[in-house]
Order: structure tokens, then C-alpha cells, then sequence
């Protein structure tokens, strides 16, 4: 229910303006509304997941905006107010753990990148702090990891010394791994500054301290292919004694060289091929980070290779893997695409198949597809520069090995694949572009199975004897006739033996003497492939994948042109050659909470008098059954009609 309840946040990612409405009935703040502990937790870790990428960074301040969105972004009022009201919520829960723990992650998420570290105290951070310091493992484990975020990449010594001193000291193995992954996150893109922390953890004698050394080592120098790291992670992999520790040391490789994927698998395969099962499911994660969206040969044959390996969670790695290598590629583009297909249906409809294999089929199959195929994992933005959020998404999804609702972080690292002209009035005008590849190359993948071709096998006619013997006395009068009928005879038998030879070149099987099969044959030939396009022309508002953004180009005489040459690719604002004209722009409609809401069934019972009189009443959803009526029972040898 927590987590079915977090997908929310996902699927309504950026409506921020509706999360409130959206996320209502799961909140027990909203009157006539009585909600479970579970269901209130996963709305508050939906209502971070909105505000983290609604873009409303009003408090993050100029550091928290050139983090997450590039310097000089700058945003209206956030209209959740959703860091303020998730303090509230959690002070108000100090009771329930569940609701500490859905409540700490959305406070991380909403007020991510909030602090610098350079002021002295910070209200988030200090309220996340107290419910760390109760020492409860579910809301301490979510206090640490809202800890990061809140403090993301800002490298504040305070924090650090305060997190590393008190995973050191706690006895809860949760509360360890919260603060791992918190501690990695302030030290986000720090690189240097960050190598006296990394090789202090690195030689702690708790594993879990080793554990959060290698994605210290990953987010701090992530993107730059820094060989000092590739080494220590190298290094770790074949060296560690835990097992947790090696398969995240191969996984941070892939942060590492996520800007040169053509090298990862080279440097994974040795490693795709180890004995030890912590280490290949390592390699496939990697290679999925990595080569995310790439279709790469080499990193598909190594995933196709561990996806029949002998270990089940080897197998959901490299599933997870396909999916991202695979994403928003068409079979025309990459024919690998419907094997992987089969492949992921194969998996989670096979009753014998192991339960983590099955996970694993299962997210695949819903990442290959994710957004509607009309979004992609993209890591670094289109000038090449480190998308936080992103990087920090995928990060937090890896972790999923220990506490599966982690799996929805994996939002943060999807964006959008589209194009969108605005004029100078920021509206939509109608505009046309080409794009100078085939349709097939970049089109919606498949849905579903593919469909099997029906073969029509025509009846074969049945010839009697006495019609056989007819047709052979008609040829032996053609043959022996004289004169213009003889002549006329053979002629037509001339003629009648050319087109039997171009209809048998067009189907072997196809009788020449008989009607039916000449319209078959007829048929065959209208029916051959039609050449495709090599080009088409697209209206904006439309869907524009990273690699199909070389083939575009706008029309030479179009009225609208883009300001800034040589951007093709999200929102693009365009120069009116003709301001004087009118101008037609796209239709938008945006529907209100209140008209998408589902009407009322009609054969719904009317509410109770007493519901009506006291409208701000709980109403009871999960209400208990009535008792049955009472039973008497008199026994025969009871004269006195006993109860």
C-alpha cells in the first residue's frame, strides 16, 4: 500500500499545481478522510517525488537552482508549499514510524539541494536530524537519506562529521545504510575535496561505511572517467570480503564513464564473466547506467549472455539492464528490440521462474516503456553538463536491493522527449519541421507481442476425370485443325504458354490455366512494399528522441525560425519573420482535478442522515460487517427450554 499509493508521485511527476488535490484521499489532514498509516507515508514520499521535479526551487536559493537546473534558473513562488507542510506532517507523526518514514523522504525530495552548508543551521535539516536521533530504524533509515539530499553536494563538514559519527555508533544495520547514501550525496561533485572521506570510509571495518566509500567515489567524481577512481573501484571489486561492497563498487563504475559509454563495455566485460554473482549482477547495472538509451551491440550481447545466467537476481540485473540499453529504440533501429521483448514477457509469465528473475521482467517491461515512450533516462543534460536530480535518481534506484520502494526514484532520471516552439508570447504557434530520416527509424515501439502474419492457403480445385479427358481431346483438335483455326490455335497456344510462364514467375504454386489462380497472382504483385520516406515533416508540439535531434532541420522559408541556431530539442523559442500577420497556434485544453475525477456511480448507496447533518464527520471506509443475529439452541433433554 506505501508503495503502491509513492507510484503517484511518479506518474503525476511535474503537476505540482494538482499534487494536493491528487494525493487527498490518501491524507488524513483532508476533513472526512481516514487513511492508514501506509497509504498517508507513501503519499508524502509522492508529494516529494512531485515537488522535486516540478521545477519550484523557490528556497533552494541560487546554489540549490545551479545545482539541479543550471545557473541562472530562476522560478516563480512553489504553489505546494510542500517543504512547509511535509515539517508540519512529520512533527505531527512523531507517534507512527510509517508515516516518519514516507514523510522524511518527501522532505529530502521537496527540499533537495536546500542548503549550501555555509549557514550555521537549517530548519529541514535540523527537524530530519531529531527524527534521526530517535533511533527508530524505518524513520531513521528514510532521516539519513533525506539528510543528502537536503545537503546535496553541498560537501558541509558538519553534516559529514554528525552522519559518520552516528553510523558509527547506531547498532541498526538501517539507519547505517540511510546514512550511506546520505553521506554520498553531500559529497556530490566534489572530487578532490571529497578523497580524504572516501579513503577514510574505505578503510573502516564495517562494511556497510565501505559500502557508502563507493558511491561517495561514484557521485563525487561521476561523469568525469577520473582514473584515481576507476582504480579504487577496480581495485574493491576483486578485493573486498562483502559482497554488498563489490557489486556496488562495479555499479559505481558506471556513474564514473556515464560520459564515454562505448568504454564501459570493454572495461566490464572481464568482470561480466567473474565467478562471483555480486560482481556480474554489478556489471549489468553498470552497463544499464552507462549505456542507458544507447542500443549499444556490445553491451546488449553481454546482457543477452548474463540474462540465462545460473543465478535469479544476475538475471533481473541484466533484465534492468536491457531495458535501459533498449529504451526508445524501434526495431527498425535496433532489431534486438523484439527479442528483448519476448524475452521480459517470457520471464514474468513463466510459473517456474524464480520470484527476484520475475521482478526484474517485470520493471524491465515498464522501463522500455517508460513515460508512454515518450521519455528517456538521460543522466547529463544536452550541452553535456550533470543533471543532479538525475544522477541522484538513478543512485537511489540501484538501491532497491534492500527496500523496493526505492524503485521510484528512478523518475528524477527520466525526462521528456519532445519539441516545443514558443513565440515570443510564450504560446504555441503552428510550425512545421523535417526531419531527414525514415519514419520507421525513430517510431513508437511495438506494443505488445508481435502480430503472427495469417497465412490464407487457398483451396486446391478439384479436377474430375471425364473434365480431363475433355481438355485433352480439345488439345489434340488444336494440334491436328488446319487453316486460320489451326493458325488461331496455335497461336493461342503460344500466347497461353507466355503467360504461364510470368505467372508461374510470380507464384509457383499458381495453376495457370485457372481463373482464380490469376487473380491471386494478380494480387501478389499490387501487393509489394511501397518504398518508405527518407524524410517527413512533424508540427510541434511532437516527440523528438536525443539521437533523432541531428536529422531535424527547419524548412527555409518558414515563417518561424528558432532564435538560438542549432537547437533542436525541448523548448526551443522561436523568431516571428512576419509579426504583423496573425497567427494560428496550437489548441490547448487543461482539464481541472474536478472534470478528469471519475462520476459518481449511480447505483452508489446515498449517505447516512447522520453523514449528512455532520458533513466534517470521518467517514468510515473500511467499516467492520454487522454481528450476526443471535442463535438459540435448546437441547432435547432440556425440558425447561433452556438458551
Amino acid at each position: 500500500k506505501f508503495s503502491a499509493t509513492a507510484c503517484l508521485g511518479v506518474i503525476h511527476a511535474r503537476h505540482a499545481t494538482s499534487a494536493m488535490n491528487i494525493l487527498s484521499p490518501y491524507l488524513s489532514s483532508t476533513p472526512g478522510v481516514m487513511s492508514s498509516a501506509y497509504a498517508e507515508g507513501g503519499a508524502f514520499y509522492a508529494l516529494g517525488l512531485i515537488s522535486a521535479t516540478s521545477g519550484n526551487t523557490s528556497q533552494a536559493g541560487e546554489y540549490g537552482r545551479s545545482l539541479l537546473h543550471g545557473a541562472g534558473s530562476s522560478y516563480a513562488k512553489d504553489p505546494l508549499n510542500a517543504t512547509q507542510y511535509l515539517i508540519e506532517a512529520l512533527r505531527n507523526a512523531s507517534s507512527n514510524e510509517i508515516i516518519q518514514h514516507g514523510g522524511c523522504l518527501g522532505l529530502g525530495l521537496a527540499a533537495m539541494a536546500t542548503w549550501d552548508g555555509q549557514t550555521e543551521e537549517n530548519v529541514v535539516y535540523e527537524e530530519l536530524k531529531s527524527v534521526l536521533f530517535s533511533d527508530s530504524a524505518v524513520s531513521g533509515e528514510a532521516a539519513g537519506v533525506a539528510m543528502g539530499l537536503v545537503a546535496l553536494g553541498s560537501g558541509c563538514e558538519k553534516a559529514l562529521d554528525e552522519m559518520i559519527a552516528y553510523a558509527r555508533e547506531t547498532e541498526h544495520e538501517k539507519i547505517k545504510r540511510g546514512l550511506a547514501m546520505g553521506i554520498a550525496m553531500v559529497c556530490y561533485g566534489r572530487e578532490n575535496e571529497a578523497d580524504k572521506i572516501i579513503e577514510s570510509l574505505s578503510r573502516e571495518s564495517d562494511a556497510i561505511l565501505r559500502y557508502s566509500a563507493m558511491f561517495c567515489t561514484a557521485l563525487a567524481y561521476a561523469a568525469t572517467a577520473d582514473n584515481k577512481a576507476i582504480r579504487l573501484l577496480l581495485h574493491t571489486a576483486v578485493s573486498d570480503v562483502d559482497n554488498d561492497v563489490r557489486r556496488a563498487a562495479v555499479i559505481s563504475l558506471g556513474f564514473v564513464l556515464m560520459r564515454h559509454p562505448r568504454q564501459v563495455p570493454r572495461t566490464i566485460a572481464l568482470l561480466a564473466e567473474s565467478c562471483h554473482a555480486h560482481v556480474r549482477y554489478g556489471a549489468t547495472m553498470a552497463l544499464g547506467i552507462a549505456c542507458a538509451g544507447t542500443g549499444m551491440p556490445s553491451a546488449i550481447e553481454i546482457l543477452e549472455k548474463l540474462s540465462g545466467d545460473t543465478s535469479d537476481f544476475v538475471r533481473q540485473g541484466a533484465l534492468i539492464g536491457l531495458a535501459l540499453v533498449l529504451m526508445q529504440h524501434s526495431e527498425a533501429r535496433t532489431p534486438k528490440v523484439a527479442d528483448a521483448r519476448k524475452l521480459f514477457q517470457k520471464m514474468y509469465s513463466d510459473r517456474h521462474e524464480e520470484a527476484m528473475t520475475k521482478f526484474g521482467a517485470v520493471l524491465a517491461n515498464g522501463l522500455i516503456d517508460a513515460g508512454g515512450r515518450n521519455a528517456t533516462l538521460s543522466l547529463l543534460s544536452r550541452s553535456g553538463h550533470r543533471r543532479a536530480s538525475a544522477i541522484v535518481g538513478m543512485a537511489m534506484f540501484v538501491q532497491f536491493w534492500f527496500w523496493f520502494p526505492f524503485v521510484h526514484f528512478i523518475g528524477l532520471s527520466l525526462k521528456p522527449c519532445a519539441i516545443i516552439g514558443l513565440d515570443s508570447e510564450l504560446k504555441m504557434p503552428i510550425t512545421d519541421i523535417k526531419i531527414n530520416c525514415r519514419p520507421s527509424l525513430f517510431a513508437y515501439p511495438r506494443n505488445g507481442p508481435p502480430e503472427k502474419a495469417k497465412k490464407e492457403e487457398r483451396a486446391r480445385s478439384v479436377v474430375l476425370s471425364i473434365t480431363a479427358k475433355a481438355k485433352a481431346r480439345e488439345v489434340r483438335k488444336a494440334q491436328s485443325g488446319g487453316g486460320k483455326g489451326g493458325a488461331a490455335g496455335e497461336s493461342g497456344m503460344e500466347i497461353d504458354g507466355k503467360d504461364s510462364k510470368k505467372e508461374n514467375a510470380a507464384d509457383s504454386t499458381v495453376n495457370p490455366g485457372d481463373l482464380e489462380g490469376k487473380i491471386a497472382a494478380l494480387e501478389m504483385s499490387e501487393s509489394k512494399a511501397v518504398k518508405e520516406e527518407t524524410s517527413y515533416t512533424a508540427s510541434p508540439p511532437c516527440r523528438l528522441l536525443p539521437d533523432q535531434e541531428k536529422y531535424l532541420s527547419w524548412p527555409a522559408n518558414s515563417r518561424f525560425e528558432p532564435v538560438q541556431p542549432g537547437l533542436a530539442g525541448g523548448v526551443v523559442m522561436l523568431a516571428d519573420s512576419s509579426p504583423d500577420e496573425s497567427v494560428a497556434y496550437v489548441e490547448m485544453k487543461t482539464l481541472t482535478y474536478e472534470e478528469a475525477a471519475p462520476a459518481p456511480s449511480p447505483a452508489a448507496e446515498p449517505a447516512s442522515d447522520a453523514a449528512a447533518e455532520n458533513p466534517s464527520q470521518p467517514i468510515e471506509t473500511d467499516r467492520e460487517p454487522e454481528p450476526p443475529a443471535a442463535v438459540f439452541y435448546s437441547e432435547d433433554g432440556n425440558t425447561g427450554g433452556g438458551s
